[in-house]
């Protein structure tokens, strides 16, 4: 049986060509009940004697590749013990522990853990996953880069995990529920969807308000939707205002041409904003994904308070190309914060940046 699936894993790394002759391949991981898609200029390797993967990510703009494993871990315990296992193998190893938090992918809980530290090729960002689902055995990744790098892997292995088919709905794994012995275990997974393809043509739609502005000497064009309306400041920062949300919006306009990337961004104002609160009550946290004008869009929402009382706030950031905007929330009416949330997440989810033509 083992041969079996790993010669048929074997035989999904050659590469099969999509209708009309596509770029990408297909990878089956039949242990775990996924298939997906992924680009073909990355080197997919099968580890010898398992059901496990090694690959090469080209990136962008540098000489050196990412590295992301595959692998497929039996583990039925609860999620503290995993989170805690990770901690603790990290300490030991002498490498800091940047964060450790939860997501949601195809309806099961995505365990992270995000690590930083130095080897003898240099400092190093490991991001590992585990897909917390109730199947025999669970999906694990990690993926290291270099820190310059790392963003850039992290946004092309999201995306690719995007594409993931499973040949029935996933469920979370329950540690309480033991096997019942009047029913037979089952052995096998149902047969998986095809993945869905990293080319799949999505419909967009720009909102028509456009503010002009400039960024990394050029001129660009920030489209928010109606209802909305914005006014450049002397300093080149942005502020939106709109009759649903009574407190002001600042926008900072930046570029990577001569500025971090996106994420950096966005943590460099979320840690800004987290030293305003002397408690936090709540966190939410949006990974980069596509709004509906077609930008990356990611998010992080925080409930608390300071010596004054409550306080909520958003940073975001909202990228197209070589353009972002950071994005800056706050209130302090906790009346308003229901409906001026949903107007804010609506203006994430409809927003985007160009450059002017």
């Amino acid at each position: 049986m083992k041969t079996a699936l790993l010669f048929s894993a074997v035989m999904l790394l050659t590469g099969l060509q999509g209708e009309g002759g596509s770029n990408q391949a297909t990878l089956e991981l039949p242990d775990v009940g996924l298939a997906l898609s992924y680009p073909k200029a990355w080197q997919v390797t099968a580890i010898k004697k398992s059901h496990d993967f090694k690959v090469r990510i080209p990136i962008d703009g540098s000489s050196t590749a990412a590295d992301l494993e595959i692998y497929n871990v039996g583990f039925d315990a609860e999620k503290d013990v995993w989170q805690l296992s990770q901690k603790g193998i990290n300490d030991r190893m002498r490498r800091e522990v940047i964060r450790q938090w939860e997501e949601e992918i195809l309806g099961v809980p995505l365990l992270l853990t995000k690590v930083s530290y130095t080897d003898k090729s240099g400092p190093k960002i490991l991001l590992t996953g585990l897909m917390y689902s109730r199947t025999p055995k669970k999906l694990m990744f990690r993926l290291e880069a270099s820190p310059d790098d790392f963003d850039k892997a992290e946004f092309v292995w999201r995306e690719t995990m995007q594409t993931f088919r499973t040949g029935a709905p996933l469920k979370p794994e329950d540690p309480t529920k033991k096997p019942d012995p009047n029913k037979p275990v089952q052995q096998s997974l149902p047969p998986i969807s095809k993945p869905k393809s990293l080319d799949e043509k999505v419909e967009f739609v720009k909102p028509s308000v456009v503010v002009e502005a400039t960024a990394a000497g050029r001129k660009v064009n920030i489209m928010i939707p109606t209802g909305w309306e914005g006014k450049v400041a002397e300093d080149g920062t942005i502020a939106l205002t709109n009759a649903e949300v009574a407190s002001q919006i600042k926008v900072a306009l930046a570029s990577t041409l001569d500025s971090d990337p996106p994420q950096r961004a966005l943590f460099v104002a979320s840690s800004k904003t987290l030293n305003d609160f002397q408690k936090v009550a709540k966190r939410d946290e949006s990974v980069p994904a596509k709004n509906k004008a077609g930008a990356m869009t990611a998010s992080v929402w925080r409930v608390g308070t300071t010596a004054q009382g409550d306080l909520y706030t958003c940073d975001a950031t909202i990228a197209n190309g070589d353009f972002y905007v950071v994005v800056a929330y706050r209130t302090t009416n906790a009346a308003k914060i229901g409906a001026e949330r949903k107007a804010v997440e609506s203006l994430l989810q409809s927003m985007t940046i160009e450059q002017a033509p």
